[in-house]
Formats: structure tokens, sequence, C-alpha cells
């Protein structure tokens, strides 16, 4: 007679299921993981508050720069450094103003700048587009140099294997 051997959990043929889905509990940890970061992707956080989009970014931006208080005050030279990072986000420096001027009146009326309040006026103004990105980076002079960069150098290999 031969003992018996409890099974190994890897050649057994049970396993465990949700019954609701009929998957194995591996495959609904997997999918719930998948679900999770989808959702994390399609929200940026920050901290416990949800950002929608670029302008709710640079609107706490402009939040986090902001002194005084319920004052809101913003010294020239930071809006400058703000009107310029928001170039490289894609925007205009007219909608630029217009989100720093939606974020002191919520600041000055006590609401914050994520508050419901803040977040319709700000969604009033025009979201940069993925064209406006492109055209506002540095990403066409550098490829521009990326190319005159590699036909030089194919130059040089030609001149020098023909000498």
């Amino acid at each position: 007679m031969e003992p018996i051997r409890p099974a190994s959990p890897r050649g057994s043929p049970l396993r465990l299921i949700r019954p609701e889905t009929g998957l194995s509990l591996r495959q609904a940890d997997a999918r719930r993981a998948v679900e999770t970061e989808n959702r994390a992707a399609a929200l940026l956080t920050s901290g416990d508050r949800a950002v929608e989009d670029l302008r709710q970014i640079f609107a706490l931006r402009a939040a986090s720069t902001l002194e005084g208080g319920r004052a809101a005050i913003l010294r020239p030279e930071r809006r400058r450094e703000l009107v310029a990072g928001a170039a490289a986000l894609g925007m205009r420096p007219f909608e630029a103003n217009l989100i720093i001027a939606v974020v002191q009146d919520g600041v000055r009326r006590g609401t914050g700048p994520l508050s419901p309040e803040t977040r319709g006026l700000l969604r009033v103004i025009p979201a940069p587009t993925p064209s406006a990105l492109l055209g506002s980076s540095w990403l066409r002079p550098g490829l521009a140099a990326l190319l005159l960069g590699g036909m030089i150098t194919l130059l040089l290999i030609d001149w020098l294997t023909r000498g």
C-alpha cells in the first residue's frame, strides 16, 4: 500500500474560484490590479484630491506660489515664471493668466484651488491640445538638430570611406 502524500499547490487540480465571475483568485486579483491602475492613470492624484487635467495641475502650481494667505498675492517675477511654465504645458499666456486669476479668486473667497466652484471655472478655459504641446516645446528644434546631426554624421562617414 502506498503512503498518502499531500498534493502540492502547483500540481493540484483544485483551485479556488470566485463564484460571481468564474475567475480564479489569482486572475481576479490581477484583474482588480489592472482596474486600479487604469483608474489611477485616468486621474492624476494630488494628495487625496483628484486632478483632472493640465489646467488643474497648473492651478495647483499657481496656488502654491501665492503669498499672504487669503490676500493671494503673486509677485510679478513669480507670475512670469508661472506663465513660462504654462507654455511648456501647451498653454497660451492668456489662458495661464486666466487660470491664475481663477485660483487667486478662489483663495480670496476661501474655497481653494480645487473646490467645485474653481473646477467649474477652470473647465471654461480651453484645455491645451496635444498639437499645442508639440508646437510650444523644444521638440521641433530638437528634432531638427537631431536630423541635421545625423546628416552631418552620414556625410562624414561617406567622406572617410572614400578617402
